[in-house]
């Protein structure tokens, strides 16, 4: 679900559906799975 508060306080939910797996969801918080790999890499 994704949640959204306005200026005024007031609440949105909407249920948002996806086919991304757990992995791709990770690239994409990264903006690609190369700079996940990148910092995946660095932390070791």
């Amino acid at each position: 679900t994704i949640e959204i508060v306005h200026a005024d306080g007031t609440k949105d939910v909407i249920k948002a559906n996806h086919t991304y797996n757990l992995p791709q969801i990770e690239w994409f918080k990264e903006g690609s799975a190369l700079n996940l790999i990148k910092k995946e890499n660095a932390a070791a």
